[in-house]
C-alpha cells in the first residue's frame, strides 16, 4: 500500500505570502492521482490554523498503524525554518512566541512516519528557510536532516535549497516543484525511479547559483516512483497549461500565437500535416538503419573497440527481453502499429473439490458435503513479446562492440522500433558480455529497456534521438574502462618527473 500527505501553505499571518504554493499543492495532487500508484492521498490546504493541520495529519496517518505500508510520501510547499538543530515546517499562524505550537518539527513528522514502519519513506520539501538563525558550520543543516534518515529502512529526502538559500517561485509554480513535474512529464522510459527525478532536477539547477537543491538518499536507487504512461504525461502537460494560463497576464506573454484554423475542414487539413504515408515511414526507418551502418564513434572509444551493425530480420530469436516491450504496449495508450504476443504457461493452483462418497457413507454419514484441497495444473496466457502489425524488413538492429584488447569486455546494443503514422518509438537496451573462454561469452543484459520517441515530421527530432542512443552506448562502454584505468593516471602528481629506463 502506498499513501501520501500533501501540504501547501500560501497565506501567512506574519510572513510574506507565497501565491504559487497552492498551485504546487494542486499539481502534486494531480500527479499522484494520474500515477494510480497511491491508494490514499491526503491533500491539506494549509491556509488554516496549525492545530487543525496537525490534527488532520495525525488522524490520517494513525489509521494505517499496524498495516503493511510499502511507501509513505510527504510533500510540503511553504516557508521553512532551521534554528540550528531542528528544521521546522512553518504553518499559517506562525508566531515566534508560540513557535513549537505553530510549526511541524521535522523530528515530530519523522515520529509520525516511523509509526507506520514503511518500507520506503519519501519527503519532498519545497521551502526556503525563512527566519533561519545561521550557524558557522555549513554541514550542521545537512547532518541534522541526515540523521533522521538512519531511522528508516529506506528513504529519499528531496529539499529545494541549501540552508543559506531561498527557494524561488513565480506566480505560476515553485521552481523546484515545477522541475519535479517536468522530470516525470519528459521521461523517456517505461518506469521512472526517484533517482531519475533527482538526476533531472540536479541537472536543471546545475547552473543556478542562487538555488541548489540537495538530496539525502538511503536506498538502492532502484525504487520506482511510477510507471510512465501517455495518460500521466499528457495529463501533467494539460495541468501545467491550465495553471500557466491562469497565472500569466497577457502583458507577460512575449510570443504571439500562430493563427488557428477556424473551420472544421481547415482543422482537419492542419492536423493531417502531422501524418505520414507508408512510403514516408519506410524511408525514415531506412534512414535509421543507414545511420547505424555509417555511424562514427569518438576516437577514444573507436581506438579500443570495433563496431559492427547488424540488421535483424526477426524479433523473437534475435532480441532479448521482448516481454518488457510487449507489457509496455499493453499498459500504455498508443497508436503504434504493434501488439503484444502471448504464450501459454502452466501453473499450479490449490482448489477445493468434493470428496467422493460411497452409498453407504451417504446413508450413514452426515448430510453435508465434505471437501478436500488438491493441487491442479492450469494454463494461462502471459506476454512473451510483441509483433509489428505493419510488416517491414529488419524490425530490429544490433550494434556489437568487440574489444581490440584482451583485457576489455565486449558489449552490444539492441534497438527495436514501433511506429504509427506520426511517431516512432525507439526501444534500446545495452548488454555486457562475460567471458566463458576465448570463444564463448555470456550476455549480461541491463535490467530494462529505455524509450525515446520522435515525430516523423520533426526536422531533426529523429537524428537527435539516434545521437542520444549512440552517446548513451558509448557511455555504457567507457564507464567500466574509466573506472578501471583512470585512477592510475591520477596517481601521477603534478611536477613529477618521469624517468626513462
Amino acid at each position: 500500500m502506498k499513501i501520501a500527505c500533501l501540504l501547501g501553505v500560501s497565506k501567512y499571518d506574519n510572513y510574506t505570502e507565497l501565491p504559487a504554493c497552492v498551485n504546487d499543492l494542486d499539481i502534486m495532487n494531480v500527479m499522484l492521482d494520474l500515477t494510480g500508484e497511491y491508494e490514499h492521498v491526503l491533500r491539506i490546504d494549509g491556509n488554516q490554523s496549525s492545530s487543525k493541520v496537525k490534527q488532520q495529519l495525525v488522524s490520517f496517518l494513525t489509521q494505517f498503524r499496524g498495516k503493511e505500508v510499502d511507501q509513505v510520501l510527504f510533500y510540503f510547499s511553504g516557508h521553512g525554518d532551521f534554528d540550528g538543530s531542528e528544521f521546522n515546517y512553518v504553518l499559517k499562524d506562525f508566531d515566534t512566541s508560540k513557535k513549537k505550537q505553530t510549526v511541524i518539527e521535522n523530528s515530530e513528522l519523522d515520529n509520525w512516519l516511523r509509526m507506520l514502519n514503511p518500507s520506503l519513506a519519501v519527503k519532498v520539501v519545497d521551502s526556503c528557510h525563512a527566519g533561519v538563525q545561521y550557524i558557522k558550520d555549513p554541514n550542521v543543516f545537512h547532518t541534522s536532516l541526515g540523521k533522521t534518515a538512519e531511522s528508516f529502512k529506506n528513504c529519499y529526502f528531496l529539499f529545494s535549497s541549501q540552508k543559506e538559500q531561498s527557494s524561488y517561485q513565480s506566480s505560476f509554480l515553485s521552481d523546484f516543484t515545477h522541475s519535479l513535474v517536468k522530470s516525470v512529464m519528459s521521461f523517456q522510459g517505461t518506469e521512472i525511479r526517484f533517482k531519475d527525478m533527482i538526476d533531472y532536477v540536479s541537472d536543471e539547477f546545475a547552473a543556478n547559483s542562487q538555488q541548489t537543491p540537495f538530496f539525502i538518499t538511503q536506498a538502492t536507487n532502484t525504487e520506482i516512483f511510477s510507471p510512465i504512461s501517455q495518460k500521466l504525461q499528457s495529463g501533467l502537460e494539460a495541468e501545467l497549461a491550465k495553471h500557466r494560463s491562469t497565472s500569466v497576464s497577457g502583458a507577460d506573454k512575449t510570443e504571439l500565437a500562430e493563427p488557428q484554423p477556424t473551420s472544421l475542414v481547415d482543422r482537419v487539413k492542419a492536423d493531417a500535416l502531422r501524418f505520414c504515408s507508408k512510403e514516408e515511414v519506410l524511408l525514415s526507418i531506412k534512414h535509421i538503419q543507414e545511420y547505424w551502418q555509417n555511424n562514427t564513434y569518438p576516437e577514444y572509444v573507436s581506438s579500443l573497440y570495433e563496431f559492427r551493425c547488424q540488421l535483424l530480420p526477426n524479433l523473437e530469436s534475435e532480441v532479448p527481453r521482448l516481454a518488457s516491450i510487449g507489457k509496455w504496449l499493453s499498459e500504455n495508450e498508443n497508436n503504434y502499429f504493434a501488439s503484444p504476443t502471448y504464450r501459454e504457461e502452466n501453473y499450479e493452483a490449490q482448489v477445493e473439490v468434493p470428496v467422493k462418497r460411497s452409498w453407504r457413507d451417504i446413508m450413514m454419514g452426515p448430510l453435508y458435503q465434505e471437501y478436500e484441497t488438491r493441487t491442479v495444473t492450469r494454463t494461462r496466457q502471459v506476454i512473451s513479446g510483441f509483433r509489428l502489425t505493419q510488416e517491414i524488413d529488419n524490425p530490429a538492429i544490433r550494434i556489437a562492440a568487440s574489444s581490440k584488447f584482451e583485457n576489455l569486455n565486449w558489449h552490444d546494443c539492441h534497438i527495436a522500433y514501433v511506429f504509427s503514422k506520426t511517431q516512432i518509438g525507439l526501444f534500446y537496451i545495452f548488454s555486457t558480455f562475460r567471458e566463458l573462454n576465448w570463444e564463448q561469452r555470456s550476455r549480461q543484459t541491463d535490467d530494462t529497456w529505455r524509450l525515446l520517441t520522435a515525430d516523423f515530421k520533426s526536422s531533426d527530432g529523429l537524428d537527435q534521438a539516434l545521437n542520444k542512443i549512440s552517446e548513451a552506448f558509448v557511455e555504457h562502454i567507457m564507464a567500466p574502462v574509466r573506472a578501471r584505468f583512470i585512477l592510475q593516471d591520477d596517481q601521477e602528481k603534478p611536477g613529477t618527473e618521469r624517468q626513462g629506463n
